[in-house]
């Protein structure tokens, strides 16, 4: 598969936000206080991909229906049409996909919602347009059957390479906010071959991965690091249920103690369930992380974020956080940040400022300007120009 990078998300009117673009790079960071907007983000990429995977219509409704997913809004009567898009390359070629939902009209009730409008724009001879009941295409004889709540995209993806492409891209963005719990219940064995969300089925990618001594050394050295002692993590079965089994040193030399995952740390399972997801095959387009500081020592975080960002297969990175100390590790730098931050009513991105970047406090790193809430981002939020499916280069080719 030719190389893929999601360039950026795109948001209007949707949940906390009014109007962003979160562009991304090979690794990104959100930071942010508590309630300023940056789980939204994080959902955002859950919502575009589960509306792809399963459907439009499921995605919203596990949203908690279409009211929870609009901007709010003060003023009687109004409700927004909500648009997301995502802007993403593959190989050489550029592309925007995104929709726009609102509700119906002539209905009252807030659980009634329509797609207004779904476009894939870019810069090869493939794109569409759909509004309520038209399809215009670039693509001969790309003329689906499609309902009201029904995405165009995943009905054409096998009706062209470049379609099915972008399809597979927005498809394999993995999202992750693990719970050591569900790993500690020790679940009935699966065959899946992508880390569930939560990280429950860490045993079963643990178990395929054993006949991989590279990528078990890798894991170990780092897991190691992460827990002192630990020699060995391997995944077994006890009565048709994954079990994970730690080894680690005890006083002596020789003297070996063995633990289940359920005597195990928090920490150590988060941490093992987020590097046994980085060595997935194929490699996510973008793996998403939920507060990777959760449950973990600031040096356990740095060992995890360095493994994670200096593994070449595994594909872009982003992760929120709200720990400080990540600001001053060696591998996070200044330009990977985006400040997520709640101003005038609504949750707003920026870049950090510039002369924090070039010319830094002399007695403070960002991560003591963090900690007291003194970085203060850019003047200017980051929000969409009024096409919304632009192409970030200069030319829009395939307009319809």
């Amino acid at each position: 598969m030719a190389s893929r990078y999601i360039k950026e998300i795109r948001l209007r009117h949707f949940r906390s936000f009014e109007d962003a673009r979160i562009p991304l790079d090979d690794q990104t960071i959100l930071i942010g206080r508590n309630g300023s907007g940056k789980s939204t983000i994080i959902y955002a990429f859950e919502f575009l991909k589960s509306a792809l995977a399963h459907s439009l219509s499921r995605a919203v409704e596990q949203s908690g229906g279409i009211a929870e997913l609009r901007q709010r809004q003060n003023s009687p009567g109004i409700r927004y049409d909500i648009s997301v898009a995502i802007n993403l390359s593959i190989g050489l070629d550029e592309f925007v996909y995104g929709f726009r939902l609102g509700s119906k009209k002539g209905l009252d009730s807030e659980s009634q919602w329509v797609i207004k409008e779904e476009v894939l724009k870019s810069n090869t001879d493939v794109s569409f347009r759909r509004t309520e009941g038209t399809l215009k295409s670039s693509v001969d004889r790309l003329l689906p059957s499609f309902e009201r709540d029904s995405l165009v995209l995943p009905l054409v993806a096998g009706a062209n390479k470049t379609l099915n492409s972008i399809y597979r891209a927005i498809r394999s963005i993995e999202s992750f906010k693990v719970s050591p719990e569900a790993i500690r219940a020790e679940p009935p064995i699966g065959a899946l071959n992508r880390m569930e969300k939560d990280g429950r089925n860490s045993g079963d990618l643990l178990k395929a991965l054993q006949s991989q001594p590279e990528s078990m050394e890798w894991l170990l050295s780092h897991l190691s690091a992460i827990t002192p002692g630990l020699v060995s993590v391997s995944a077994d079965q006890y009565s048709g249920r994954r079990v994970i089994r730690f080894q680690q040193r005890g006083k002596g030399i020789s003297e070996i103690y063995e633990f289940t995952g359920r005597n195990m740390p928090d920490g150590t399972l988060r941490a093992l369930a987020l590097l046994v997801a980085a060595l997935s095959k194929p490699a996510p387009a973008l793996i998403v992380i939920d507060e990777i500081s959760d449950s973990l020592h600031p040096h356990a975080v740095e060992v995890l974020i360095d493994a994670l960002f200096k593994k070449p297969t595994t594909g872009q990175i982003l992760f929120s956080t709200h720990d400080s100390d990540v600001l001053a590790f060696p591998s996070v730098r200044a330009d990977m940040i985006r400040v997520v931050d709640w101003q005038d009513g609504v949750s707003k991105v920026f870049p950090i400022e510039r002369n924090l970047i070039d010319n830094p406090p002399p007695y403070d790193t960002l991560g003591d300007l963090f900690r007291t809430n003194a970085l203060f981002p850019a003047q200017n939020a980051l929000v969409n120009d009024s096409d919304f499916y632009r192409l970030s280069g200069s030319r829009n080719v395939s307009d319809l």
